[in-house]
C-alpha cells in the first residue's frame, strides 16, 4: 500500500504553471472584481480551472501536461435610464408631445 503524502498547496502549483501566470491573471481579475462589487454592491467571481491531462494522449503515465484557465466576472453598474416621450409617430423625444413648452406658453401669453 502506497504511503499518503501531504498535497502540495494548489497556490505553490498555480505559480509554477505558465511561469505563474496563471496566479498572476487571477491575482488581478480578483481584484477587479472586489473594485466592481465595492462600486456596484452586486456580486462577482473569479474561477481557476487546472485542467490535467496526460502528456501522451490515451497513454497513462506519470508525465503529465497541466495549465490553468482563469475566468470572471465583475458585476457591471446598472445602466443609467432617461425619460422619453412616444410621439404620433412612435417616436422617441425628450419632450412630451402632449404638453405645452415654455416658449408655448410665453408665445400665447403675448
Amino acid at each position: 500500500m502506497a504511503e499518503e503524502t501531504v498535497a502540495v498547496p494548489i497556490t505553490d502549483v498555480l505559480q509554477l504553471i505558465d511561469r505563474g501566470r496563471a496566479a498572476d491573471d487571477a491575482s488581478s481579475l480578483l481584484r477587479d472584481v472586489v473594485r466592481a462589487v465595492t462600486t456596484t454592491g452586486k456580486q462577482g467571481h473569479v474561477t481557476i480551472k487546472v485542467v490535467v491531462a496526460p502528456l501522451k494522449k490515451g497513454q497513462p503515465g506519470h508525465e503529465l501536461s497541466v495549465w490553468a484557465e482563469v475566468d470572471g466576472k465583475p458585476p457591471k453598474p446598472d445602466a443609467e435610464s432617461s425619460v422619453f416621450f412616444a410621439d404620433l409617430g412612435f417616436n422617441l423625444s425628450r419632450n412630451d408631445p402632449h404638453q405645452m413648452t415654455i416658449d408655448d406658453i410665453a408665445r400665447s401669453a403675448s
